[in-house]
């Protein structure tokens, strides 16, 4: 190969990788709210309601978090972390089985939107 033929061909491969990176769109389903809801249907929903006042379900019904005042929003957020992390009487402990983004996620989707 002639030295003008490779100093050619790594200036393209030059250009080429180190080309910014198209910004893309994220996929529906890395998309934070799409990302809380699969997870809630994941681990929550076999237990707890989100839609129903009144539930059969063995779990109370989370319908309460999305009528919260702002005020309220805060603490409410710190209150779904903690028992989704520690469980109570009969709900698991999701600690160990969930990373704190996803517990922090879960809280978010749980309250009402801004």
């Amino acid at each position: 190969m002639s030295r003008a033929f490779t100093l050619a061909l790594a200036a393209i491969f030059a250009a080429v990788w180190t080309a910014p990176a198209p910004s893309r769109k994220a996929p529906p389903w890395e998309k934070p709210k799409q990302v809380a809801r699969y997870l809630y249907l994941e681990n929550c929903s076999i237990c707890h309601d989100l839609s129903k006042p009144k539930s059969p379900k063995m779990g109370p019904t989370l319908v309460r978090f999305k009528t919260a005042p702002p005020a309220a929003r805060e603490s409410l957020r710190k209150y779904i972390m903690f028992k989704i992390r520690s469980g109570g009487i009969k709900m698991p402990k999701f600690g160990d089985v969930l990373s704190e983004d996803q517990i922090r996620r879960l809280a978010d989707y749980l309250l009402p939107d801004d």
